[in-house]
């Protein structure tokens, strides 16, 4: 039975593809300088300019955490592919250890933040939604628990991509078996 280069694994079970290290790195670069243009030149990113369409491949923050989560769907998929597959509990707290872990952390800068500074940075546009109101508990329950439509951008702009990386990862291996049976 032939398998792919992809599927093989030469130096070991653990070996990580450093090339999609590098791609997300750069992907996270790109969203980096979506946030900023975001903050200081808005116009380049709805604009049909010169400088909007060269600088749009470097500030299409979008298109970077799509790109992003492919990435990371492919990278999940390669222990089932591989035929390595773990127990879901295990699965699960890997990504949870992942992903959950540094949210916190996040989460905890930005409420500090926001308990500090809310309404007092006299932001409009795209930045206003955040920090724009004082911490209550049950938006921040909300955000601990990840449930219901709420609104993610009230403590920090990029906390929607986690909760939805963090809620598909919980059912990824029930999304490859359904896609690969």
């Amino acid at each position: 039975m032939k398998t792919s280069l992809l599927l093989q694994n030469p130096e070991g079970e653990g070996r990580r593809f450093h090339e999609l290290d590098s791609m997300r790195g750069i992907a996270a670069l790109v969203v980096l300088f979506h946030h900023y243009t975001h903050m200081f030149y808005p116009s380049l990113l709805t604009g049909t300019g010169v400088a909007a369409v060269i600088l749009s491949p470097f500030i299409s923050g979008h298109e970077s955490v799509i790109y992003f989560f492919l990435l990371s769907g492919f990278v999940l998929s390669l222990p089932f592919l591989r035929g390595k597959n773990r127990p879901y509990p295990i699965f699960v707290r890997r990504r949870v250890l992942r992903i959950y872990g540094p949210y916190l952390a996040a989460l905890a800068l930005a409420l500090a933040g926001c308990s500090l500074w809310h309404s007092q940075l006299g932001v409009s546009g795209w930045r206003a939604g955040t920090w724009s109101a004082p911490v209550d508990l049950h938006s921040v329950i909300q955000h601990l628990l990840f449930i219901g439509d709420y609104n993610y951008n009230r403590y920090n702009t990029a906390f929607w991509s986690l909760v939805y990386e963090m809620r598909i990862s919980l059912i990824f291996p029930l999304l490859f078996l359904a896609a690969t049976n």
